[in-house]
């Protein structure tokens, strides 16, 4: 997919458009500029859409204006909703905001329902409070362990733990299955389908062995 967006102002020099999404970068950064504003605005567009799997690029005329163009791999919208529903409460744990914000976005859109939080005594104190089928943590982020012995604390059934790691990290040790950032829908919807039904699968089995 890609979204188009274009103005008719002043434009921008072809020697400075390499640096429109660097932070604290202003084409007119002079002590005499124009405009206000950080320089943060394309940084943070940028590093949104790189953490979705995409990308920004602009192009530009002096005196004639800019087009911005933000390009996504999005997925064709499902004939049927039921059919990407995701009937599952998870646990976000990521001290990233803008990480947290997206992971949590998406598996809204998932159909999920969605609690999310910055550390692991934030994450301990929300699984004290509501029972999670599945915690996606930061690589490195929290221990499951920790979450265990939380769980069985409060007498309630273990949730699936799932890692979120960046491309070359190595995944952490206990965990039922990773996510590689940046997330891709197809991906996240897939690996939690299989472990949610395989985590179904046993917890039927192991019922129906105590109950003989």
């Amino acid at each position: 997919w890609q979204f188009d967006v274009t103005d008719t102002g002043v434009g921008i020099a072809e020697d400075a458009i390499a640096d429109v999404f660097d932070v604290f970068t202003q084409v007119d950064d002079g002590a005499n500029r124009r405009y206000e504003g950080t320089g943060l605005g394309l940084a943070i567009c940028s590093d949104l859409a790189t953490l979705l799997g995409g990308s920004m690029r602009v192009e530009s005329q002096l005196g004639q204006g800019s087009t911005f163009t933000l390009s996504l791999p999005l997925p064709p919208a499902s004939e049927s909703a039921s059919d990407s529903a995701l009937v599952a409460d998870i646990l976000v744990v990521e001290a990233e905001t803008v990480s947290r914000r997206i992971t949590t976005a998406m598996l809204t859109q998932l159909g999920a329902g969605v609690v999310a939080v910055k550390d692991s005594a934030s994450a301990i104190d929300a699984m004290a409070a509501k029972t999670f089928d599945v915690v996606v943590m930061a690589h490195k982020t929290i221990a499951p362990p920790e979450f265990r012995r939380a769980v069985i604390r409060e007498g309630g059934p273990a949730p699936l733990f799932i890692a979120l790691v960046n491309a070359g990290n190595e995944v952490m040790n206990d965990v039922d299955g990773s996510l590689t950032k940046p997330l891709k829908k197809n991906a996240v919807l897939d690996l939690l389908r299989t472990l949610l039904d395989a985590h179904g699968d046993a917890e039927a089995s192991n019922h129906q062995a105590a109950n003989g």
